[in-house]
């Protein structure tokens, strides 16, 4: 939680908006957490006091952080993600919209992986907001929503495979109760908020993002029976 906190901080500062909701939005399900761990502990084992150390300690050094880093344009920026009138969001929406239509025509077999750029322009021209800005034509490499901009390259079949990758890993982290493991609990968690994020962002095309959400769920599928040899 220590090194997620330092990070939290940078990406806050990096004026991120979405990355910056779905950080904390991930330390505030690490937090609860360890604390539904410490409540499950014995009466005789428990340390309030500790715990509520720990929480503060974090607490100051995030507000240190962002403080000494002037983080005020990070604060406006974020105070505008509910402004229904910024051009981001509704440029993205849009773009979202298009690639959907995009998905439709080509459900079954998509149009192959890494040509959106090339046939987006097809379906962005129906979309005038996200298609010319003062006189000038917009270019889109990605939706900035990987969650349909994904199943329009690679279409039905494509999906089935990396669902059935996915499916055999859930198997396995059910198989070994990953539950009763903290680590594992927090891998999957940071997992999930990830896919999240990749509603607003083309995360899953960065291959460092990529290669490292699909490395989370072996490990958090075997960190649990490397404990249980531990013990």
């Amino acid at each position: 939680m220590f090194f997620a906190t330092i990070l939290a901080v940078a990406i806050y500062v990096s004026y991120a908006r979405g990355a910056t909701l779905f950080a904390a939005l991930f330390l505030a399900f690490a937090a609860g957490v360890a604390l539904v761990l410490h409540w499950r502990q014995p009466a005789e084992l428990r340390k309030p006091f500790v715990g509520v150390v720990f929480l503060l300690g974090l607490g100051a050094f995030l507000y240190v952080g962002a403080d000494s880093l002037s983080a005020e344009r990070a604060w406006r920026r974020l105070q505008r993600i509910a402004d229904a009138s910024d051009v981001t969001i509704g440029s993205r929406q849009a773009a979202a919209r298009a690639a959907f239509d995009m998905f439709k025509d080509n459900w079954a077999w998509g149009t192959g992986a890494g040509s959106f750029r090339f046939l987006f322009p097809a379906y962005q021209q129906n979309y005038p907001e996200i298609f010319e800005a003062r006189k000038h034509r917009q270019f889109w490499d990605f939706a900035h929503n990987d969650i349909i901009q994904i199943p329009a390259e690679l279409g039905a079949f494509g999906i089935a495979v990396i669902a059935f990758g996915f499916c055999f890993w859930l198997w396995r982290l059910l198989s070994v109760k990953f539950i009763r493991s903290p680590l594992s609990v927090l891998l999957v968690g940071c997992a999930v908020v990830l896919v999240a994020h990749s509603w607003t962002d083309f995360l899953f095309y960065n291959p460092a993002i990529l290669i490292t959400w699909c490395s989370l769920w072996p490990i958090a599928a075997l960190w649990p029976a490397l404990e249980e040899r531990r013990r």
